[in-house]
């Protein structure tokens, strides 16, 4: 093999590589995205309403779980936290702007968790909250 056909060749293979492990360490970034908050003596992850300012969601990281939780802003000043578990697999949902979806299977979930697509038939899994003027409370039992 001449050199240049070589170099073409490695040249093309090691950037197939860096790709593939750039695309990796996205999926680890993807994770820490979450926001980590406390949980207060109620046992509850106090969210501030500000977040929801500029979105209608914020996704949490769940303390003990290792799915995260879904706080959404439905109509007006009602909310919605749902665990971003597929009901079918128990694969972790991605969040949309209005809905869920499982990238495993293809369910689809309104945003107060009711099943819109299977293969899932069960709604996801619902957290009690409650609301103050600044804050909205998600009790995680």
């Amino acid at each position: 093999m001449k050199r240049r056909v070589f170099l073409q060749k490695f040249g093309a293979l090691s950037l197939g590589v860096t790709s593939v492990v750039t695309s990796l360490s996205a999926c680890q970034v993807a994770k820490k995205k979450y926001r980590k908050l406390a949980v207060n003596a109620e046992n509850e992850l106090v969210v501030s309403r500000s977040l929801f300012e500029y979105h209608n969601y914020v996704l949490l990281d769940h303390p003990v779980e290792d799915y995260p939780i879904y706080l959404a802003k439905i109509v007006g000043n009602n909310f919605e936290a749902l665990l971003m578990r597929c009901t079918h697999q128990q694969c972790t949902t991605e969040a949309k702007e209005g809905y869920i979806v499982c990238p495993c299977h293809g369910a689809k979930f309104e945003a107060n968790g009711r099943v819109l697509q299977g293969p899932a038939i069960l709604n996801l899994q619902k957290f009690s909250i409650r609301t103050d003027e600044n804050n909205i409370y998600v009790f995680i039992g």
